[in-house]
């Protein structure tokens, strides 16, 4: 039988930590050489990631916990052996002292704090992660990776098996009995037509019984159904279903709709959602309900749903997300803009191949609502890839959208232009991030301090002068901001609110640029906001073009890059090539586009050419 040296009392539906005989003896300093033993003879017994009611420890705080087993029938001296959370640290926590008894347990409290000999200098993630234990050699004495945890559940391992505990037991031999296997396989939707009806099979991997609704309401209501055989649906209906049963900690459910691959050329996008997250007066997103909802632009107007993705060719996959409404005009239209956001913090990167990283934190569908702007960005985006500029613009997909079933037209799915995308296309990490939107430029992470005693500066000196030319360069990336400024110029935009700059973490940084939104350029011969934007006389916000432009050097360093784009660039033979390469792409498409949403486009061409 294992010995207990850990002691609690019950207090207020906690167990507190008063004192362990083991916490004694390490303070006092431990005699004899330290233990080298085998692999398996000191392991990892019990951990818990998310503690709030289970155990305090003697800072009387909720720390997440480690339990360690000494197997052997020696006293083991922990001085020299490591653990740690973190795979490419594998000395993050380094013991300098202490032991465990023959067979014998003891607690070690991941908080972060170097509070007593029973703390480690780390904290566990809840969402999944490793725990590694070496020995005084290096060498992996015990190790984990481990799932998403929950509250007050352990993971123990028991029967040589890990799994959730939700009696766990700190200090205590395992308790082998009432061990839950914590996360369902999602339900498996299988569609089959026949006729003009849908035949639905569900299946799971786990034991227990599977719910479902029809018309997108959550399977955990009331109103949902046990599945015993398949069922028959129309078309368009959502199948919602999820896997009930006692053994498990959390009930995964999954959403779905029948889409007819050969009916679209395009990829296809499929967002179901409870219809109230749409259609509610008081919750409802797509609506202006009591409360102006698509106007919300805060985190609490993100509704839940999930997304499946149809590409051309391979298999179909799904994520949970969470959705909101995304941009400004067009909130307020039926055809809406959206940014989707895995939960669980990322998901697989579908979609975006200039884009280096493996997982994105989401992305971004954006309605193409007109034949005046359904090409704009693309064109800017294709002359940018011809001129080989190193101002970064967002990578994008057209696709299909379908919204409870229901077809939603052309979108094109856009990277999100956040500092994790400024990353993934640089390799540098981002410590400032500004929209240079207003005479103070927002900032969105970071601080603006530098951009600031940039403008102070650049409004005190001869602009005229070589110091001038200097002090830009010493805070752009020239190319950058020109090529920036080129296309400001060229499509006369006119959304002034849409301009991003940043700085990496690097010494002698300077400042760069991020391109997007010209779908409201090309429109006058004279576009008076951009007019105002070269007429500047002092640099503030957005509008230092017209001090920059004041000075010599930089003068002819920009009507050079203007020429090039002219030469090479914004030519008509090259806008042309990248206007019938996406009119070749989604010609068909936008003619079932226009017939979803013609009574929006009065002014659209019936034949769903471009512009």
């Amino acid at each position: 039988m294992k010995t207990k040296f850990i002691f609690f009392i019950l207090l207020g539906g906690s167990w507190l930590l008063l004192s362990t005989s083991i916490s004694s003896c390490q303070t006092e300093k431990s005699k004899g050489t330290p233990q080298e033993v085998g692999p398996s003879e000191l392991v990892i017994s019990e951990f818990m990631c998310f503690n709030k009611k289970t155990i305090k420890d003697g800072l009387n705080k909720s720390s997440d916990w480690i339990e360690l087993l000494n197997l052997t029938k020696d006293t083991l001296f922990l001085e020299g052996y490591s653990i740690t959370d973190n795979l490419q640290l594998k000395k993050k926590h380094l013991f300098t002292s202490g032991f465990i008894l023959p067979e014998s347990y003891q607690l070690f409290f991941a908080s972060g704090e170097d509070a007593t000999e029973a703390h480690l200098n780390f904290k566990l993630d809840k969402s999944g992660g490793a725990i590694v234990l070496r020995n005084p050699k290096g060498e992996v004495q015990s190790q984990v990776t481990y799932p998403k945890q929950f509250k007050d559940y352990s993971y123990l391992k028991a029967n040589n098996v890990w799994q959730y505990s939700k009696f766990p037991t700190p200090g205590e031999e395992n308790n082998a009995k009432d061990l839950i296997s914590g996360i369902a396989s999602p339900v498996a939707v299988l569609f089959m037509k026949e006729g003009d009806k849908i035949r639905v099979e569900l299946t799971a991997n786990e034991e227990g019984d599977i719910r479902y609704t029809t018309n997108g309401s959550s399977v955990f209501s009331a109103s949902s159904k046990e599945y015993k055989k398949s069922i028959l649906i129309d078309s368009n209906e959502v199948i919602s279903a999820a896997l009930f049963s006692e053994a498990l900690i959390t009930k995964r459910s999954v959403s779905a709709v029948y889409v007819d691959r050969k009916a679209h050329s395009l990829p296809v996008l499929s967002l179901v959602t409870d219809p109230k997250n749409l259609w509610s007066d008081s919750t409802g997103v797509f609506i202006e309900g009591l409360f102006k909802n698509y106007e919300d632009r805060s985190d609490s107007c993100e509704r839940k749903a999930s997304i499946q993705y149809f590409p051309t060719d391979g298999e179909v996959r799904q994520q949970a997300i969470n959705f909101k409404i995304y941009g400004a005009g067009t909130r307020r239209r039926p055809k809406k803009s959206m940014t989707f956001k895995p939960r669980g913090g990322e998901m697989a990167n579908w979609f975006f191949s200039s884009n280096k990283n493996e997982y994105i934190d989401g992305f971004v569908v954006r309605a193409c609502y007109s034949d005046a702007s359904r090409f704009k960005n693309e064109v800017v985006k294709g002359v940018n890839d011809i001129m080989d500029s190193d101002l970064l613009m967002q990578e994008y997909m057209p696709s299909v959208l379908y919204v409870n079933g229901e077809y939603w037209g052309v979108y094109n799915i856009y990277e999100r232009k956040n500092d994790d995308f400024i990353t993934a296309h640089t390799g540098k990490k981002v410590a400032h991030l500004l929209n240079g939107n207003t005479r103070q430029a927002k900032t969105v992470k970071g601080e603006n301090t530098s951009y600031v005693a940039f403008l102070d500066e650049i409004n005190s000196i001869d602009v005229k002068s070589i110091e001038a030319f200097d002090l830009i360069e010493e805070n752009f990336e020239i190319e950058s901001l020109l090529d920036f400024w080129v296309h400001e110029l060229f499509t006369l935009k006119a959304d002034r609110f849409n301009n991003r700059f940043w700085k990496s973490k690097e010494e002698s940084t300077k400042w760069s640029y991020v391109g997007y939104d010209f779908d409201i350029g090309f429109v006058w011969p004279i576009n008076p906001r951009t007019k105002k934007h070269f007429k500047e006389k002092d640099a503030a916000g957005i509008e230092m073009f017209g001090k920059c432009i004041q000075n010599p050097q930089f003068s002819t360093r920009f009507f050079s890059r203007l020429s090039d784009y002219m030469n090479f660039g914004y030519t008509q033979t090259e806008v042309a090539k990248i206007l019938e390469r996406a009119d070749a792409l989604t010609r068909e498409e936008f003619k079932l586009d226009f017939g979803r949403w013609k009574e929006e486009f009065p002014k659209s061409l019936d034949k769903g050419d471009s512009q």
